[in-house]
């Protein structure tokens, strides 16, 4: 009990840190100085420039006398591209492509760098004077992943089709070694990734686009968000390769002059990686045999095949309808472990789809972390079964349920005929909800496992679930049938308890293999 005590609080504990918000900073700055600049450029430093500007226009006692902030976005990049939007929005101005620089301050949109300096010199402090207006800059500091959840909700599936609709234009082929290249005009570091690339291996095939041409910059970008590149990655030269994404010309260059650079460089790996982080992939035949085995496993769950012995026990001893009272047992038992799932997959992708984007990685260590608690509980339960030492069996339903749920079945023996099979159905949807304490661990295990496929169809996520419960059921089945066959419990009854160390056994292994896959993750 202690134990189960200990994982239930690092259950809440996970659950108290996903809904915990980070408090936001807000500024305190009268002023606010808002620049946006267009540069894809990695060398080029424009954001220096508005500073040197902004320096000219004010002294040093000036600027000590005003509460300001200076603000500084680039478009090119998806958080700049998004601040500026919104500015047009509340300044009521078409986005275009050709007016920066552009200041905004105090009601005012100046452009261009001459323009902007006459402003600040000269207008500016009789306007602050007169002024009393805020803006507010709330959602100034957008993060990478904010970025990702709101392209992922738009654009995303058309843009990443219309590339993937260029390459396969160009005849390239799942299995062609592949680089995806960014570059623009007038870009040193471009032209040099661009002389490096020349020079390598010819069989890779290399497909550039240059952000001035159409659409080009909107694939980049959603490129980015796709897999989560910083704000100060944002920048060309970029590389795509595999599941690799590389940017300016140090990186780009030191990464593939690695031995095995190109190794897994293949055209499919890239489309499965793009698909994969911008949740469009498929599921694959791994991941429906994966979770087959899971519920084979979690079928043989001793919790689960004693309830029904007991229930066909009654039924054998009333001599009631045991085949198809059994069957509407199964087929609630079904429904309910079925219902329970799909509702836990959705609540936690609708509750905690942005937390879980944003603490991936620390999500998927303490998760590793239960997963691992799990796997020794159930080692050590193998070995007390070993020791005929079941009062030490840790995972296995409480007292008090065990108890509840053989009180409910030996109520089947004093129902009317005609009543059993409405109690057999009420029963399979009771106590797989009783069980779940029970059997629930590996259903939980793997329901973690069908969120990280990232799947977007809900027939993929329904089918899932059902590959998962159906297995689950198999074992239920079997012991029917037997029991059905040979009109007695006794012999299934001694298989299981004989075989109960192999079942601990086995889910500890299955607990420990997650683990591992859990921790490969991570790399």
């Amino acid at each position: 009990m202690r134990k189960r005590r200990i994982v239930f609080i690092i259950v809440c504990f996970v659950i108290a840190i996903l809904l915990g918000e980070n408090p936001k900073t807000v500024s305190a700055a009268n002023v606010s100085f808002t620049f946006f600049y267009n540069n894809s450029c990695a060398s080029c430093k424009e954001d220096e420039d508005i500073y040197r500007l902004f320096n000219r226009c004010f002294s040093v006692e000036e600027k000590e006398q005003m509460n300001y902030e200076i603000l500084v976005y680039n478009v090119f990049q998806q958080a700049g591209k998004e601040v500026y939007e919104k500015y047009c929005k509340d300044y009521q101005r078409e986005t275009t492509e050709n007016e920066f620089p552009i200041l905004a301050v105090n009601g005012q949109w100046i452009t261009g760098y001459e323009e902007i300096e006459q402003y600040l010199k000269n207008d500016f402090k009789e306007e602050q004077e007169q002024s009393t207006a805020e803006y507010d800059n709330e959602e100034k500091h957008n993060s990478t992943s904010q970025q990702k959840s709101q392209l992922e909700s738009s654009t995303d599936t058309s843009v990443l089709e219309q590339l993937t609709q260029n390459s396969r234009d160009k005849n390239i082929k799942n299995s062609d070694k592949y680089l995806l290249l960014f570059t623009t005009y007038s870009c040193e570091e471009c032209e040099k990734v661009k002389e490096y690339l020349g020079e390598i291996d010819s069989s890779v095939t290399i497909e550039e686009y240059n952000i001035g041409a159409e659409n080009a910059v909107e694939i980049l970008q959603t490129l980015y968000a796709c897999y989560g590149v910083e704000d100060r990655r944002q920048h060309v030269p970029t590389v795509f390769i595999g599941n690799q994404v590389l940017t300016g010309q140090e990186e780009i260059i030191t990464a593939l002059s690695l031995e095995d650079a190109f190794s897994k460089a293949t055209y499919g790996t890239f489309l499965e990686s793009v698909n994969q982080k911008a949740g469009n992939e498929t599921v694959s035949k791994i991941n429906y045999l994966t979770l087959f085995g899971s519920g084979l496993l979690a079928g043989f769950n001793p919790c689960g095949i004693s309830m029904l012995l007991m229930l066909l026990s009654i039924l054998l001893t009333a001599q009631s309808g045991v085949l198809r009272n059994g069957i509407l047992y199964i087929v609630a038992k079904l429904i309910t472990y079925f219902g329970i799932g799909v509702g836990t997959y959705f609540a936690v992708s609708a509750v905690f789809s942005d937390e879980l984007k944003s603490i991936t990685r620390i999500f998927t260590m303490v998760v590793a972390g239960i997963v691992l608690i799990l796997a020794v509980l159930n080692f050590v339960d193998f070995r007390n079964v070993r020791r005929k030492q079941y009062g030490k069996i840790h995972m296995q339903l409480p007292v008090t349920l065990r108890t509840f749920n053989h009180h409910m079945i030996k109520k089947m023996g004093n129902v009317s005929e005609k009543f059993v099979p409405l109690l057999a159905f009420g029963l399979g949807i009771v106590i797989s909800f009783g069980e779940f304490f029970c059997t629930g661990q590996i259903y939980m295990a793997s329901i973690l496992y069908m969120l990280r496929t990232h799947s977007k169809s809900m027939l993929q996520i329904l089918s899932m679930f059902l590959v998962y419960v159906g297995a689950m059921m198999l074992p239920t089945i079997v012991v029917l049938l037997v029991i059905y066959k040979t009109r007695t419990t006794n012999a299934v009854s001694e298989f299981m308890l004989r075989r109960m160390d192999f079942i601990k056994l086995f889910n500890a292994i299955l607990f420990f293999t997650f683990f591992i896959y859990l921790l490969a993750s991570l790399r």
